[in-house]
C-alpha cells in the first residue's frame, strides 16, 4: 500500500486503515456490550419468573442490580439478593454465548478472506502462465 502512494500522501494513505479498524472496533465493542446487557436482563427476568416472582416486582429487582453494579449499594431485599445471585449466573453464561458468537463470525470472516485469498492467487497465477 505505501508503495503505490506518493510520499506526500503517506499519512492519509497509512491513517485510513487504522480509521477503518477503529471504527469496526467500536460498532464491535458496542454490539456485543448490548448484546450481553440484554442476555444478562433478559436471564435474570426469565429466571425471576419462573421461580414465582410477580411480574410487577421483577423491575425493581433489576433496578436493585443496576443499583450494586453502578454504586455498590448491597442488595438490602431478599427478592434483590436474589436477583444478583441469578444475574452472576446468567452474566456467566451470556459472556459465554457472547464469545461464541464472536469466534463464530471471526472464522467465517477467516473463511472468506481465504477464499477471497485464493481466488485473488489463482487469477494472478492464471496470468502469469
Amino acid at each position: 500500500m505505501l508503495r503505490e502512494a506518493p510520499k506526500a500522501q503517506y499519512g492519509p494513505v497509512t491513517s485510513s486503515p487504522t480509521t477503518i479498524g477503529q471504527f469496526w472496533y467500536s460498532i464491535g465493542l458496542a454490539l456485543s456490550t448490548i448484546l450481553l446487557d440484554r442476555m444478562t436482563v433478559g436471564g435474570v427476568t426469565d429466571k425471576l419468573l419462573a421461580a414465582g416472582v410477580q411480574p410487577d416486582l421483577v423491575g425493581t429487582a433489576v433496578t436493585a442490580i443496576n443499583q450494586y453494579v453502578s454504586a455498590g449499594t448491597p442488595p438490602s431485599t431478599a427478592l434483590a439478593r436474589q436477583a444478583l445471585a441469578d444475574a452472576s449466573a446468567t452474566y456467566a453464561s451470556a459472556f459465554s454465548t457472547v464469545m461464541l458468537i464472536t469466534a463464530g463470525l471471526v472464522l467465517a470472516a477467516g473463511g472468506i478472506g481465504v477464499v477471497l485469498l485464493r481466488r485473488a492467487g489463482a487469477g494472478v497465477n492464471a496470468g502469469t502462465s
